[in-house]
Protein backbone atom coordinates (compact mmCIF):
# COMPACT_ATOMS: atom_id res chain seq x y z
CA UNK A 1 0.00 0.00 0.00
CA UNK A 2 1.42 3.79 -0.93
CA UNK A 3 2.42 5.58 1.96
CA UNK A 4 -0.44 7.94 1.19
CA UNK A 5 -3.42 5.68 1.75
CA UNK A 6 -1.42 4.37 5.11
CA UNK A 7 -1.30 7.56 6.19
CA UNK A 8 -4.84 8.18 5.86
CA UNK A 9 -5.83 5.06 7.82
CA UNK A 10 -3.81 6.57 10.94
CA UNK A 11 -6.17 9.81 10.34
CA UNK A 12 -9.46 7.84 10.34
CA UNK A 13 -8.52 6.21 13.75
CA UNK A 14 -7.45 9.77 15.03
CA UNK A 15 -11.08 11.05 13.76
CA UNK A 16 -13.08 8.32 15.03
CA UNK A 17 -11.05 8.95 18.58
CA UNK A 18 -11.18 12.88 19.08
CA UNK A 19 -14.76 13.50 17.22
CA UNK A 20 -15.76 16.63 17.42
CA UNK A 21 -19.16 18.23 17.44
CA UNK A 22 -20.61 20.64 14.89
CA UNK A 23 -18.03 22.08 12.58
CA UNK A 24 -19.00 26.25 11.44
CA UNK A 25 -20.36 25.93 8.43
CA UNK A 26 -18.04 27.35 5.55
CA UNK A 27 -19.74 28.73 2.29
CA UNK A 28 -18.18 27.25 -1.17
CA UNK A 29 -18.83 28.43 -4.72
CA UNK A 30 -16.60 26.30 -6.24
CA UNK A 31 -15.19 23.41 -4.98
CA UNK A 32 -12.01 22.68 -7.08
CA UNK A 33 -11.82 18.33 -7.03
CA UNK A 34 -8.53 17.11 -6.18
CA UNK A 35 -7.57 13.54 -7.50
CA UNK A 36 -7.74 10.96 -4.68
CA UNK A 37 -4.75 8.35 -4.41
CA UNK A 38 -4.62 4.68 -6.04
CA UNK A 39 -3.33 1.75 -6.14
CA UNK A 40 -3.68 -1.33 -7.89
CA UNK A 41 -5.00 -4.92 -5.97
CA UNK A 42 -3.85 -8.22 -6.93
CA UNK A 43 -6.05 -10.89 -7.87
CA UNK A 44 -4.88 -14.09 -7.17
CA UNK A 45 -6.47 -17.98 -6.73
CA UNK A 46 -7.10 -16.99 -3.13
CA UNK A 47 -7.92 -13.30 -3.52
CA UNK A 48 -10.13 -11.78 -5.95
CA UNK A 49 -12.63 -8.35 -6.37
CA UNK A 50 -16.38 -9.00 -4.77
CA UNK A 51 -18.25 -8.60 -8.21
CA UNK A 52 -16.00 -9.35 -10.90
CA UNK A 53 -17.38 -10.09 -14.27
CA UNK A 54 -16.11 -13.53 -14.25
CA UNK A 55 -17.73 -14.37 -11.33
CA UNK A 56 -21.60 -13.35 -11.75
CA UNK A 57 -23.96 -15.64 -11.90
CA UNK A 58 -24.47 -15.11 -15.50
CA UNK A 59 -20.27 -14.65 -16.03
CA UNK A 60 -18.71 -12.14 -18.83
CA UNK A 61 -15.68 -14.00 -19.79
CA UNK A 62 -13.98 -9.88 -20.48
CA UNK A 63 -11.09 -11.36 -22.14
CA UNK A 64 -13.00 -12.99 -25.20
CA UNK A 65 -14.20 -8.76 -25.56
CA UNK A 66 -10.59 -8.36 -25.62
CA UNK A 67 -10.96 -6.35 -22.36
CA UNK A 68 -9.23 -6.69 -19.25
CA UNK A 69 -10.61 -5.86 -15.54
CA UNK A 70 -8.30 -4.19 -12.67
CA UNK A 71 -9.44 -3.37 -8.81
CA UNK A 72 -7.78 -0.59 -7.09
CA UNK A 73 -8.11 0.66 -3.70
CA UNK A 74 -8.63 4.93 -4.03
CA UNK A 75 -7.91 7.24 -0.79
CA UNK A 76 -8.17 10.53 0.45
CA UNK A 77 -9.81 13.25 2.01
CA UNK A 78 -13.49 14.53 1.72
CA UNK A 79 -15.86 16.92 2.81
CA UNK A 80 -19.14 16.72 4.86
CA UNK A 81 -22.03 19.48 3.23
CA UNK A 82 -25.16 21.37 3.94
CA UNK A 83 -27.21 22.98 1.63
CA UNK A 84 -26.99 26.99 1.24
CA UNK A 85 -30.70 28.44 0.58
CA UNK A 86 -29.22 29.22 -2.58
CA UNK A 87 -28.82 26.15 -3.92
CA UNK A 88 -25.22 26.02 -3.25
CA UNK A 89 -23.56 23.83 -0.60
CA UNK A 90 -21.50 24.66 2.68
CA UNK A 91 -18.88 22.72 4.28
CA UNK A 92 -19.97 21.28 7.29
CA UNK A 93 -16.90 18.97 8.37
CA UNK A 94 -13.86 18.89 6.04
CA UNK A 95 -10.56 16.49 5.99
CA UNK A 96 -12.25 13.58 6.51
CA UNK A 97 -10.20 10.51 5.27
CA UNK A 98 -11.75 7.39 3.47
CA UNK A 99 -10.70 4.34 1.35
CA UNK A 100 -12.55 2.73 -1.29
CA UNK A 101 -12.52 0.90 -4.13
CA UNK A 102 -12.95 0.59 -7.90
CA UNK A 103 -13.74 -2.14 -10.26
CA UNK A 104 -12.04 -0.71 -13.71
CA UNK A 105 -12.94 -2.92 -17.10
CA UNK A 106 -10.79 -1.06 -20.34
CA UNK A 107 -9.56 -2.65 -23.87
CA UNK A 108 -6.90 -4.64 -23.67
CA UNK A 109 -5.44 -2.39 -26.08
CA UNK A 110 -5.16 1.60 -25.89
CA UNK A 111 -5.97 1.90 -29.39
CA UNK A 112 -9.05 0.44 -29.39
CA UNK A 113 -10.40 2.66 -26.54
CA UNK A 114 -13.34 5.33 -27.52
CA UNK A 115 -12.03 7.63 -25.04
CA UNK A 116 -15.36 7.47 -23.30
CA UNK A 117 -15.27 6.36 -19.54
CA UNK A 118 -18.76 5.77 -17.72
CA UNK A 119 -18.48 5.26 -14.27
CA UNK A 120 -21.59 3.37 -12.46
CA UNK A 121 -21.87 4.06 -8.55
CA UNK A 122 -22.89 0.82 -7.08
CA UNK A 123 -26.65 1.09 -5.08
CA UNK A 124 -26.86 0.29 -1.90
CA UNK A 125 -30.11 -1.11 -1.45
CA UNK A 126 -29.34 -4.70 -2.15
CA UNK A 127 -27.02 -4.96 1.07
CA UNK A 128 -24.01 -5.03 -1.41
CA UNK A 129 -22.58 -2.78 -4.46
CA UNK A 130 -25.19 -3.23 -6.93
CA UNK A 131 -24.55 -2.41 -10.45
CA UNK A 132 -27.38 -1.86 -12.43
CA UNK A 133 -25.94 0.44 -15.26
CA UNK A 134 -23.76 -2.16 -16.25
CA UNK A 135 -26.46 -4.71 -16.42
CA UNK A 136 -27.98 -2.74 -19.11
CA UNK A 137 -25.06 -1.57 -20.72
CA UNK A 138 -22.60 -3.88 -20.13
CA UNK A 139 -22.62 -5.10 -24.26
CA UNK A 140 -22.75 -1.63 -25.59
CA UNK A 141 -19.94 -0.95 -23.69
CA UNK A 142 -17.99 -3.36 -24.50
CA UNK A 143 -18.46 -3.61 -28.66
CA UNK A 144 -17.86 0.39 -28.71
CA UNK A 145 -14.78 0.17 -26.38
CA UNK A 146 -15.62 2.22 -23.74
CA UNK A 147 -14.36 1.77 -20.53
CA UNK A 148 -16.23 1.11 -17.19
CA UNK A 149 -15.67 2.10 -13.80
CA UNK A 150 -17.99 0.26 -10.96
CA UNK A 151 -17.38 2.65 -7.66
CA UNK A 152 -17.95 1.86 -3.84
CA UNK A 153 -19.68 5.02 -2.41
CA UNK A 154 -21.59 3.44 0.47
CA UNK A 155 -20.15 2.59 3.64
CA UNK A 156 -22.65 -0.37 4.35
CA UNK A 157 -20.98 -1.62 0.92
CA UNK A 158 -17.75 -1.14 1.98
CA UNK A 159 -18.61 -3.64 5.32
CA UNK A 160 -20.55 -6.17 2.66
CA UNK A 161 -16.77 -6.21 0.81
CA UNK A 162 -14.91 -6.61 4.48
CA UNK A 163 -17.10 -9.63 5.34
CA UNK A 164 -16.76 -11.27 1.67
CA UNK A 165 -13.28 -10.80 1.91
CA UNK A 166 -11.71 -9.05 5.53
CA UNK A 167 -8.65 -9.94 4.04
CA UNK A 168 -8.23 -8.16 0.71
CA UNK A 169 -10.52 -5.53 2.14
CA UNK A 170 -9.58 -4.93 5.66
CA UNK A 171 -7.83 -1.18 4.47
CA UNK A 172 -11.47 -0.43 3.26
CA UNK A 173 -13.09 2.62 5.64
CA UNK A 174 -15.56 5.67 5.41
CA UNK A 175 -14.57 7.80 8.16
CA UNK A 176 -16.67 7.94 11.62
CA UNK A 177 -19.17 10.72 12.76
CA UNK A 178 -17.57 13.44 13.57
CA UNK A 179 -21.21 14.57 15.34
CA UNK A 180 -24.14 13.17 17.50
CA UNK A 181 -27.24 13.30 15.78
CA UNK A 182 -29.48 10.85 17.60
CA UNK A 183 -29.92 6.94 17.16
CA UNK A 184 -27.23 4.70 15.06
CA UNK A 185 -28.52 4.29 11.86
CA UNK A 186 -29.44 0.35 11.80
CA UNK A 187 -27.58 -2.00 9.59
CA UNK A 188 -30.56 -3.18 7.62
CA UNK A 189 -29.53 -6.89 6.57
CA UNK A 190 -28.59 -8.17 10.26
CA UNK A 191 -25.11 -8.62 9.88
CA UNK A 192 -22.56 -8.25 12.45
CA UNK A 193 -22.19 -4.59 13.77
CA UNK A 194 -17.49 -5.18 13.55
CA UNK A 195 -18.18 -4.85 9.79
CA UNK A 196 -20.19 -2.01 10.27
CA UNK A 197 -19.18 0.14 12.80
CA UNK A 198 -20.89 3.89 12.73
CA UNK A 199 -19.51 5.96 9.65
CA UNK A 200 -20.71 9.20 7.90
CA UNK A 201 -22.25 8.47 4.28
CA UNK A 202 -22.06 12.38 3.99
CA UNK A 203 -18.30 11.73 2.41
CA UNK A 204 -19.58 10.24 -0.49
CA UNK A 205 -20.28 13.45 -2.68
CA UNK A 206 -16.93 14.41 -2.32
CA UNK A 207 -15.48 10.60 -3.14
CA UNK A 208 -17.68 10.54 -6.17
CA UNK A 209 -16.23 14.02 -7.72
CA UNK A 210 -12.83 12.45 -6.67
CA UNK A 211 -13.26 9.56 -8.55
CA UNK A 212 -13.63 11.57 -11.83
CA UNK A 213 -10.96 13.97 -11.47
CA UNK A 214 -8.77 10.62 -11.03
CA UNK A 215 -10.33 9.07 -14.11
CA UNK A 216 -9.50 12.48 -15.62
CA UNK A 217 -5.71 13.68 -14.17
CA UNK A 218 -2.31 12.79 -15.24
CA UNK A 219 -0.82 11.65 -13.08
CA UNK A 220 0.90 7.85 -13.99
CA UNK A 221 -0.60 5.64 -11.01
CA UNK A 222 -4.16 6.89 -12.25
CA UNK A 223 -6.22 3.56 -13.37
CA UNK A 224 -6.37 4.56 -17.10
CA UNK A 225 -2.77 5.46 -17.76
CA UNK A 226 -1.72 5.72 -20.81
CA UNK A 227 -5.46 5.57 -22.36
CA UNK A 228 -6.93 9.10 -24.33
CA UNK A 229 -9.44 9.40 -21.65
CA UNK A 230 -11.73 12.83 -23.07
CA UNK A 231 -15.09 12.31 -21.42
CA UNK A 232 -16.24 11.16 -18.04
CA UNK A 233 -19.73 10.70 -17.48
CA UNK A 234 -21.34 9.35 -14.52
CA UNK A 235 -24.65 6.80 -14.02
CA UNK A 236 -26.34 5.37 -11.33
CA UNK A 237 -29.57 3.29 -10.23
CA UNK A 238 -30.67 5.09 -7.16
CA UNK A 239 -33.06 5.89 -4.67
CA UNK A 240 -32.37 9.77 -5.53
CA UNK A 241 -28.18 10.00 -4.86
CA UNK A 242 -27.02 10.56 -8.52
CA UNK A 243 -30.10 13.10 -8.57
CA UNK A 244 -28.91 14.56 -5.38
CA UNK A 245 -24.95 15.10 -6.41
CA UNK A 246 -26.10 16.20 -9.55
CA UNK A 247 -28.52 19.01 -8.44
CA UNK A 248 -26.40 19.84 -5.02
CA UNK A 249 -22.19 19.16 -6.96
CA UNK A 250 -22.24 19.26 -10.19
CA UNK A 251 -22.72 23.13 -10.70
CA UNK A 252 -19.89 23.74 -8.25
CA UNK A 253 -17.55 21.41 -8.26
CA UNK A 254 -14.69 21.93 -11.48
CA UNK A 255 -11.04 19.91 -12.12
CA UNK A 256 -7.65 22.15 -11.62
CA UNK A 257 -8.31 23.64 -15.34
CA UNK A 258 -11.66 24.58 -14.80
CA UNK A 259 -13.69 22.03 -16.85
CA UNK A 260 -16.62 19.82 -15.30
CA UNK A 261 -15.75 16.92 -13.21
CA UNK A 262 -17.89 14.91 -15.72
CA UNK A 263 -19.51 15.65 -18.89
CA UNK A 264 -22.93 14.16 -18.93
CA UNK A 265 -25.14 12.36 -16.25
CA UNK A 266 -27.00 9.24 -17.41
CA UNK A 267 -29.68 8.41 -14.46
CA UNK A 268 -31.61 5.07 -14.24
CA UNK A 269 -34.79 5.79 -12.28
CA UNK A 270 -34.13 7.17 -8.98
CA UNK A 271 -36.32 9.49 -7.38
CA UNK A 272 -35.33 13.30 -7.19
CA UNK A 273 -32.84 15.47 -5.68
CA UNK A 274 -34.31 14.81 -2.21
CA UNK A 275 -31.43 12.78 -0.49
CA UNK A 276 -29.81 14.34 2.81
CA UNK A 277 -26.55 15.66 2.36
CA UNK A 278 -25.00 14.38 5.51
CA UNK A 279 -26.25 12.24 7.96
CA UNK A 280 -27.75 14.51 10.60
CA UNK A 281 -29.59 16.38 7.63
CA UNK A 282 -33.46 16.27 6.57
CA UNK A 283 -34.73 15.57 3.08
CA UNK A 284 -35.48 18.47 1.16
CA UNK A 285 -39.11 19.12 1.46
CA UNK A 286 -41.49 18.57 -1.49
CA UNK A 287 -41.57 21.60 -3.31
CA UNK A 288 -38.20 23.19 -2.85
CA UNK A 289 -36.97 24.25 -6.32
CA UNK A 290 -34.16 22.14 -5.17
CA UNK A 291 -35.68 18.81 -5.92
CA UNK A 292 -35.99 19.51 -9.75
CA UNK A 293 -32.34 19.21 -11.98
CA UNK A 294 -31.74 22.25 -13.49
CA UNK A 295 -29.19 24.42 -14.95
CA UNK A 296 -26.28 21.16 -14.67
CA UNK A 297 -24.05 22.93 -17.17
CA UNK A 298 -23.70 19.68 -19.23
CA UNK A 299 -26.10 16.81 -20.68
CA UNK A 300 -28.44 14.79 -18.13
CA UNK A 301 -30.55 11.99 -19.07
CA UNK A 302 -33.01 10.29 -17.13
CA UNK A 303 -34.31 6.97 -18.23
CA UNK A 304 -37.64 5.84 -15.91
CA UNK A 305 -38.99 2.35 -15.81
CA UNK A 306 -43.24 2.38 -15.67
CA UNK A 307 -43.37 1.48 -11.96
CA UNK A 308 -40.83 4.26 -10.64
CA UNK A 309 -42.57 7.00 -12.94
CA UNK A 310 -43.54 9.64 -10.14
CA UNK A 311 -44.63 12.56 -10.93
CA UNK A 312 -42.65 14.86 -8.52
CA UNK A 313 -39.66 14.33 -10.57
CA UNK A 314 -40.44 15.41 -13.85
CA UNK A 315 -39.69 18.47 -15.29
CA UNK A 316 -39.77 19.82 -18.73
CA UNK A 317 -37.30 18.46 -21.57
CA UNK A 318 -34.30 21.18 -22.41
CA UNK A 319 -31.80 21.68 -25.63
CA UNK A 320 -30.51 24.99 -23.65
CA UNK A 321 -27.18 25.45 -23.31
CA UNK A 322 -25.98 24.50 -20.04
CA UNK A 323 -29.60 23.13 -19.09
CA UNK A 324 -29.83 20.67 -21.56
CA UNK A 325 -32.16 17.31 -20.30
CA UNK A 326 -33.93 14.54 -21.47
CA UNK A 327 -36.45 12.66 -19.30
CA UNK A 328 -37.08 8.86 -21.41
CA UNK A 329 -40.20 7.20 -19.33
CA UNK A 330 -40.36 3.30 -20.87
CA UNK A 331 -43.67 1.29 -20.44
CA UNK A 332 -43.18 -2.22 -20.04
CA UNK A 333 -39.86 -1.95 -18.34
CA UNK A 334 -39.56 -2.40 -14.57
CA UNK A 335 -37.30 -0.34 -11.64
CA UNK A 336 -36.05 -4.82 -11.06
CA UNK A 337 -35.82 -6.76 -14.36
CA UNK A 338 -33.62 -9.73 -15.02
CA UNK A 339 -30.73 -7.35 -16.53
CA UNK A 340 -30.51 -6.03 -13.10
CA UNK A 341 -30.35 -9.23 -11.22
CA UNK A 342 -27.24 -10.36 -12.66
CA UNK A 343 -25.70 -10.80 -9.10
CA UNK A 344 -22.93 -12.05 -7.85
CA UNK A 345 -22.70 -16.41 -7.32
CA UNK A 346 -24.54 -17.23 -4.69
CA UNK A 347 -21.68 -18.02 -2.16
CA UNK A 348 -20.61 -14.82 -2.67
CA UNK A 349 -23.79 -13.21 -2.10
CA UNK A 350 -23.84 -15.03 1.44
CA UNK A 351 -20.26 -13.96 2.30
CA UNK A 352 -20.94 -10.71 1.94
CA UNK A 353 -23.65 -11.35 4.61
CA UNK A 354 -27.26 -11.44 2.37
CA UNK A 355 -27.95 -14.81 1.12
CA UNK A 356 -30.50 -15.09 -1.65
CA UNK A 357 -33.49 -17.03 -1.10
CA UNK A 358 -32.83 -19.25 -4.19
CA UNK A 359 -30.24 -19.05 -7.06
CA UNK A 360 -33.33 -17.69 -9.46
CA UNK A 361 -34.54 -15.79 -7.42
CA UNK A 362 -31.75 -13.31 -5.70
CA UNK A 363 -32.93 -11.99 -2.54
CA UNK A 364 -33.67 -13.31 0.76
CA UNK A 365 -38.04 -12.26 0.26
CA UNK A 366 -40.23 -14.05 -1.95
CA UNK A 367 -42.97 -12.22 -3.77
CA UNK A 368 -46.37 -12.52 -4.86
CA UNK A 369 -47.48 -14.13 -7.73
CA UNK A 370 -44.62 -16.92 -6.71
CA UNK A 371 -43.05 -18.13 -10.32
CA UNK A 372 -43.33 -15.54 -12.14
CA UNK A 373 -40.51 -15.23 -14.50
CA UNK A 374 -38.40 -12.13 -13.88
CA UNK A 375 -39.38 -9.02 -16.30
CA UNK A 376 -37.24 -9.81 -19.54
CA UNK A 377 -37.84 -6.62 -21.25
CA UNK A 378 -35.31 -5.74 -23.38
CA UNK A 379 -34.53 -2.80 -21.95
CA UNK A 380 -30.93 -2.78 -22.85
CA UNK A 381 -31.33 -2.05 -26.28
CA UNK A 382 -33.03 1.53 -25.20
CA UNK A 383 -30.01 2.23 -23.29
CA UNK A 384 -27.57 1.82 -25.40
CA UNK A 385 -29.66 3.88 -27.93
CA UNK A 386 -29.78 6.79 -25.16
CA UNK A 387 -26.20 6.26 -24.39
CA UNK A 388 -25.32 6.50 -28.18
CA UNK A 389 -27.49 9.83 -28.21
CA UNK A 390 -25.87 11.03 -25.15
CA UNK A 391 -22.51 10.56 -26.64
CA UNK A 392 -23.44 12.80 -29.68
CA UNK A 393 -24.84 15.19 -27.38
CA UNK A 394 -21.81 15.43 -25.75
CA UNK A 395 -19.21 15.20 -28.18
CA UNK A 396 -21.30 16.72 -31.55
CA UNK A 397 -23.94 18.23 -30.41
CA UNK A 398 -26.66 16.28 -32.00
CA UNK A 399 -29.84 17.23 -29.94
CA UNK A 400 -31.34 13.35 -28.78
CA UNK A 401 -34.99 13.12 -29.65
CA UNK A 402 -37.84 13.66 -27.05
CA UNK A 403 -40.60 11.51 -25.91
CA UNK A 404 -43.87 12.51 -24.17
CA UNK A 405 -43.70 11.14 -20.29
CA UNK A 406 -46.26 8.33 -19.46
CA UNK A 407 -49.95 9.22 -19.01
CA UNK A 408 -51.02 9.30 -15.25
CA UNK A 409 -54.12 8.84 -13.43
CA UNK A 410 -53.00 10.03 -9.92
CA UNK A 411 -49.83 8.34 -9.68
CA UNK A 412 -50.73 5.21 -11.50
CA UNK A 413 -50.54 4.40 -15.56
CA UNK A 414 -53.63 5.30 -17.58
CA UNK A 415 -53.73 1.96 -20.02
CA UNK A 416 -54.85 1.07 -23.44
CA UNK A 417 -57.04 -1.34 -24.03
CA UNK A 418 -54.15 -4.12 -23.71
CA UNK A 419 -53.46 -3.00 -19.98
CA UNK A 420 -50.35 -1.66 -21.15
CA UNK A 421 -49.10 2.15 -20.17
CA UNK A 422 -50.05 4.92 -22.60
CA UNK A 423 -47.33 7.15 -23.22
CA UNK A 424 -43.59 7.26 -22.70
CA UNK A 425 -41.11 6.05 -25.28
CA UNK A 426 -43.23 3.86 -27.51
CA UNK A 427 -41.59 -0.07 -28.55
CA UNK A 428 -43.15 -2.97 -30.65
CA UNK A 429 -43.65 -4.53 -27.27
CA UNK A 430 -46.07 -1.99 -26.10
CA UNK A 431 -47.62 -0.90 -29.49
CA UNK A 432 -47.69 -4.59 -31.28
CA UNK A 433 -48.01 -6.22 -27.91
CA UNK A 434 -48.88 -9.85 -27.38
CA UNK A 435 -48.74 -9.80 -23.11
CA UNK A 436 -50.07 -7.39 -20.27
CA UNK A 437 -47.45 -5.72 -18.18
CA UNK A 438 -48.39 -5.52 -15.03
CA UNK A 439 -46.20 -2.76 -13.16
CA UNK A 440 -45.88 -4.47 -8.79
CA UNK A 441 -45.62 -7.56 -7.49
CA UNK A 442 -46.78 -7.95 -3.71
CA UNK A 443 -45.28 -9.06 -0.70
CA UNK A 444 -41.66 -8.83 0.74
CA UNK A 445 -40.29 -9.52 4.40
CA UNK A 446 -37.83 -8.23 7.05
CA UNK A 447 -35.69 -6.59 4.77
CA UNK A 448 -35.35 -3.98 2.73
CA UNK A 449 -36.25 -5.36 -0.73
CA UNK A 450 -39.02 -4.13 -2.33
CA UNK A 451 -41.62 -6.60 -4.07
CA UNK A 452 -43.16 -3.47 -6.08
CA UNK A 453 -39.90 -2.73 -8.03
CA UNK A 454 -41.12 -6.23 -9.92
CA UNK A 455 -42.98 -5.92 -12.78
CA UNK A 456 -44.13 -8.70 -14.72
CA UNK A 457 -45.79 -10.06 -17.88
CA UNK A 458 -48.94 -12.12 -18.10
CA UNK A 459 -49.36 -13.59 -22.26
CA UNK A 460 -52.63 -13.21 -24.48
CA UNK A 461 -54.26 -16.16 -24.88
CA UNK A 462 -53.77 -17.60 -28.48
CA UNK A 463 -57.69 -16.70 -29.60
CA UNK A 464 -56.89 -12.89 -28.90
CA UNK A 465 -54.06 -12.91 -30.91
CA UNK A 466 -55.74 -14.63 -33.74
CA UNK A 467 -58.38 -11.51 -33.07
CA UNK A 468 -55.40 -8.81 -32.85
CA UNK A 469 -53.27 -10.58 -35.96
CA UNK A 470 -55.16 -13.24 -37.86
CA UNK A 471 -52.03 -14.27 -39.77
CA UNK A 472 -48.81 -14.53 -38.49
CA UNK A 473 -47.38 -13.22 -41.24
CA UNK A 474 -49.62 -9.88 -40.27
CA UNK A 475 -47.75 -9.61 -36.36
CA UNK A 476 -44.46 -10.28 -38.12
CA UNK A 477 -44.48 -7.22 -40.44
CA UNK A 478 -46.03 -5.19 -37.76
CA UNK A 479 -43.41 -5.78 -35.05
CA UNK A 480 -40.54 -5.50 -37.58
CA UNK A 481 -41.77 -2.08 -39.11
CA UNK A 482 -42.33 -0.67 -35.45
CA UNK A 483 -38.76 -2.16 -34.67
CA UNK A 484 -37.44 0.34 -38.45
CA UNK A 485 -39.57 2.99 -36.42
CA UNK A 486 -37.04 2.27 -33.27
CA UNK A 487 -34.16 2.70 -35.21
CA UNK A 488 -35.44 5.62 -37.45
CA UNK A 489 -35.81 7.69 -34.72
CA UNK A 490 -33.07 6.83 -32.41
CA UNK A 491 -34.28 5.06 -29.85
CA UNK A 492 -31.91 2.03 -30.72
CA UNK A 493 -28.65 1.53 -32.23
CA UNK A 494 -29.28 0.39 -36.04
CA UNK A 495 -26.57 -2.20 -35.13
CA UNK A 496 -28.97 -3.17 -32.04
CA UNK A 497 -32.13 -3.04 -34.39
CA UNK A 498 -30.48 -5.72 -36.33
CA UNK A 499 -30.05 -7.39 -33.69
CA UNK A 500 -33.98 -7.35 -32.11
CA UNK A 501 -34.65 -8.53 -36.34
CA UNK A 502 -32.68 -11.23 -36.03
CA UNK A 503 -33.70 -12.41 -32.32
CA UNK A 504 -37.45 -12.33 -33.33
CA UNK A 505 -36.91 -14.29 -36.61
CA UNK A 506 -35.09 -16.73 -34.39
CA UNK A 507 -38.61 -16.63 -32.05
CA UNK A 508 -40.93 -17.05 -34.78
CA UNK A 509 -39.39 -18.71 -37.89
Amino acid sequence: MTRRIDALLVVIVGVAACASQAVAQTATRTIVVPAPAARLVAQTAASRPFGSAGTMQRPIQLTSHGYVEEEFFVGGTANVYDWNADGSVAVRHGGLPYVTRILVRRPADPARFSGTVLVDFGNRGAGFDTFAVWGQLSQHLLANGHAYVGATVFANNVGALRMFDPQRYADLAFPRPVETCGPARRETWNRPADSFPPAEDGVRWDVMSQLGALLKGDAATRPLAGYRVEHVFASMQSGGDLPTYISAMARSTRLSNGRPVYDAFLIKDSGGPRVPLNDCARPLPEGDPRRIIRDVGVPVMHLVAQNAVSSDTRRPDSDVPGDRFRRYEIPGASHFDWWQYNYPAVEDMAKAGVPPLTAHWMFPSQCEPHRVALNEFPLPYLFAGAFANLEAWVRRGTTPPKAPVIELRGETAATDEFGNAKGGVRTPWVDVPTATFHATMEGGGGTPFRCDDNGYWTPFAWNRLEQLYGRTETYTARFLAAVDRLAAERWVTSLDAQKIKDEFRAQHP
